[in-house]
C-alpha cells in the first residue's frame, strides 16, 4: 500500500474527498481524505472522547459539522503526527503569527519541543531545526539515531548471562541431575550451567526492538541506511520478546547512564510512553503534544533566561494552596518572579487561546475563569502585578491597554508574544517591557 503524507495546519479540519480523492494542494487548507481514512481518524477521536477520569474531552480533533463538507474533525490544541492503518501520515502543525512555510513552523515547532524538560527533545540541536524541510518522523528518528551513534562509539554494555547447555567439555557447573537424564548414553558430553560476558542484555534487546520496529517506519533514504548499518552491531543480541518486562529489567545504576537517553527514545517509538494520554487501536501510530504545555514551557524558559539575574523565578511554583490549614488544592501558576528584596511580586499566565483585541464587547476572548484564576494567584502571592501572555495573531499584535487593574493593589497585563521573531529577546520583548 502506498504510504501517503499531509500536512494539517491547526484550526484547519479534515473532512471526506467527495470524488475519493486526497488534496493538500494548499497547506494553509482543509484536508480532505478517503473515506476510510477519515473513519480510522474518527474512530481514534471517539475513543479518546472520555478521559481516565469519566470528563468528556475533545481537545486532539473537534468533531463538527459544516453544510459544506459535512462531518469535519478540526485541528485544535495538539499539534505532532499520526499514522493510520491504511499508511496515511498526517502531521498537525501549529498556527503561527505571520508564518507560512511549513519548514519555519516545523522550526519553531521543534525550539518549542526542545524546552520540554526531562524529555528526550532538550536535545534538538540547530542541525535538528534546520532540518525542518524533513518530516517530523524523520527528525525524530535521525535523533534518535545520533543518539546511538554515540552507544556504538562508546561499546555496547556486556553483562553476565546465565546459560545452560549440554557442552562437550566441562566449565561452569555440572547440573549432575539433568546430566544423568540428557547423558547416560553420551558419556563425552556434560549438562552445565555457567555465565558468559555478553551484549544480549535488556537495554539492548529493546533497542534492538526499536531499530527493528523504525526500519519499517522510516521512508528516508538516509535514516535507512543508517539503521541497517546499525544492526551489525547487534548481531548476537536477540530482539525483545517481552517489551514491559525487558523495561522493568533495565539497570539504571551509574554505568549505564550512557543509556538513559536512548532508553527513553524507544519508550516513545515502542508506544510505552508519550506526551499525551490519547490511546486507540484505530490509528497505527501518533506523537502528539499539547501546545499549551509546549507554549508554556518554552516561554517559561525564555522568561527564566532573561530574568534570572533580576528576579528569583519559579516555574510551576507550587508554594501556596486555597485552603492554607489543609493545604489541599495547591496553585501551580506557570511563572512567579520575586524581586530580590521580596517587595515586588509578579505573576505570569500563559495562554495557547486566540485573543482578538478590538473585540471589547466579548471581552476580546480572554475567558473569565482565566481571570478569576489569575486573581486567585495574585492574592494568595500578594503580587503587584499579572500578566496574561497569549501568542500573537492578526487580530492581537500589542497589548490590551483598556484592561488595567483588579483593584488599587493589583495590576493586570495582557500582552501578546510574537513567534514568528527570530530573535529571543524580541520574542519576549512585550514581557521585558511590561516587567520593567
Amino acid at each position: 500500500m502506498k504510504n501517503r503524507s499531509y500536512i494539517l495546519k491547526e484550526f484547519s479540519y479534515i473532512a471526506i474527498s467527495k470524488n475519493g480523492k486526497t488534496d493538500n494542494s494548499n497547506s494553509d487548507s482543509n484536508l480532505f481524505l478517503p473515506e476510510t481514512t477519515f473513519n480510522q481518524i474518527k474512530k481514534y477521536v471517539l475513543e479518546n472522547k472520555i478521559n481516565d477520569n469519566g470528563t468528556e474531552i475533545f481537545n486532539f480533533l473537534m468533531p463538527d459539522y459544516n453544510r459544506k463538507d459535512g462531518e469535519i474533525l478540526r485541528a485544535k490544541n495538539y499539534v505532532g503526527l499520526i499514522e493510520t492503518k491504511n499508511k496515511t501520515t498526517i502531521e498537525i502543525l501549529p498556527k503561527i503569527y505571520k508564518i507560512n512555510k511549513d519548514t519555519e513552523i516545523k522550526a519553531i515547532f521543534l525550539k518549542m519541543l526542545k524546552s520540554l524538560r526531562d524529555t528526550t527533545f532538550k536535545y534538538i540541536d540547530k542541525s535538528h531545526i534546520q532540518k525542518g524541510r524533513m518530516p517530523l518522523l524523520e527528525i525524530f528518528i535521525s535523533m534518535f539515531l545520533e543518539e546511538l551513534s554515540l552507544i556504538i562509539k562508546r561499546g555496547l554494555k556486556k553483562n553476565y548471562i546465565s546459560k545452560e547447555e549440554n557442552t562437550y567439555f566441562l566449565k561452569g557447573k555440572l547440573l549432575f541431575n539433568k546430566h544423568i537424564k540428557e547423558n547416560s548414553l553420551h558419556k563425552e558430553r556434560f549438562f552445565v550451567r555457567y555465565d558468559e560476558f555478553m551484549k544480549d542484555r535488556p537495554e539492548n534487546r529493546i533497542i534492538k526492538t526499536t531499530l527493528r520496529y523504525l526500519a519499517h517506519k522510516s521512508k528516508l533514504n538516509s535514516n535507512k541506511k543508517r539503521i541497517r548499518d546499525y544492526f551489525y552491531y547487534f548481531d548476537d543480541v536477540n530482539e525483545s520478546s517481552n517489551i514491559d518486562e525487558d523495561f522493568t529489567k533495565c539497570n539504571t545504576n551509574r554505568l549505564m547512564k550512557d543509556y538513559s537517553l536512548i532508553l527513553k527514545w524507544c519508550k516513545v517509538f515502542l508506544g510505552k510512553e508519550s506526551f499525551s494520554n490519547f490511546k486507540g487501536s484505530s490509528v497505527a501510530y501518533a506523537l502528539l503534544f499539547p501546545m499549551e504545555k509546549l507554549f508554556e514551557s518554552y516561554i517559561g524558559n525564555l522568561v527564566k533566561k532573561y530574568f534570572s539575574g533580576k528576579y528569583y523565578v519559579s516555574l510551576q511554583d507550587t508554594g501556596e494552596h486555597l485552603l492554607i490549614e489543609e493545604k489541599k488544592f495547591a496553585l501551580k501558576p506557570d511563572i512567579v518572579l520575586w524581586s530580590p528584596d521580596r517587595e515586588e511580586t509578579i505573576i505570569l499566565d500563559t495562554k495557547w487561546k486566540l485573543i482578538d483585541q478590538s473585540n471589547s464587547r466579548k471581552n476580546y476572548g480572554i475567558s473569565q475563569s482565566d481571570l478569576y484564576q489569575m486573581y486567585a494567584y495574585a492574592e494568595k502571592y500578594k503580587a503587584n502585578r499579572v500578566i496574561l501572555i497569549y501568542p500573537a495573531n492578526e487580530n492581537f499584535t500589542k497589548p490590551i491597554e483598556t484592561i488595567k487593574r483588579y483593584n488599587s493593589r493589583i495590576e493586570i497585563s495582557v500582552i501578546p508574544v510574537d513567534l514568528s521573531k527570530e530573535r529571543e529577546e524580541e520574542i519576549i520583548s512585550e514581557i521585558i517591557a511590561s516587567v520593567k
